[in-house]
């Protein structure tokens, strides 16, 4: 509800008079082959993909989190006390053992591993289940364990990734809303491409 009231002061009558739906959950469920118009209202989300009909909104984090005050804000700060010269010359992320979530026939989410290996399971006829984060984590342990410390713990603040001259990000169930955190502390972001996509990053680069 916070997104919408944001929107209105924002945009006021720009928005369509027209009923809607918004949905919280972690992935996009309307596929555009699925529907035909006018049979569901328009579904609005924080995710959505190539395949999907859902309309691509700010996530609740903005909100909840406070993201203005409590990253924006420090972005200079964070900048003078991580040096450039002075931040470790790796590849450093933090990650929950998510399985990601993926709709058999939404073809630019669909996933492999390296040397294309088979990592993903069929859960229901909608759904496939990917190991998409345990299995990159495991890779890189066995082959660039000094490049690339990309593990599930232990945790370490936000702020102290800023130590790190680069920062991997990988998509979680299905969209993280992670990378907006991640942008302010002016690192290199690695970032994969999961084909789930938020209402911005067309004018990432």
């Amino acid at each position: 509800m916070l997104v919408m009231l944001d929107l209105a002061r924002q945009y006021g009558n720009q928005i369509p008079d027209l009923e809607f739906v918004i949905a919280s959950s972690d992935r996009p469920l309307v596929l555009t082959a699925d529907q035909q118009p006018g049979l569901i209202p328009p579904v609005m989300r924080f995710c959505s993909s190539d395949e999907h009909a859902d309309i691509k909104i700010p996530i609740f984090h903005f909100y909840t989190k406070k993201y203005t005050h409590k990253y924006l804000a420090n972005a200079k700060q964070l900048a003078a006390k991580y040096p450039w010269d002075q931040r470790q010359p790796i590849v450093f992320g933090r990650f929950s053992k998510y399985y990601r979530y993926i709709h058999p026939l939404a073809n630019s989410t669909l996933r492999v591993g390296a040397r294309n290996a088979s990592i993903c399971r069929q859960e229901s006829p909608f759904t496939l289940i990917c190991a998409v984060r345990a299995h990159f984590m495991d890779w890189a342990a066995r082959h660039y364990p000094d490049l690339l410390d990309v593990k599930s713990g232990p945790r370490v603040s936000l702020e102290k990734h800023a130590a790190y001259k680069y920062l991997l990000h990988l998509d979680g169930q299905a969209l993280s809303s992670r990378l907006e955190q991640l942008l302010p502390l002016r690192s290199l972001i690695l970032k994969e491409d999961s084909g789930y996509k938020t209402f911005y990053y067309h004018l990432v680069r």
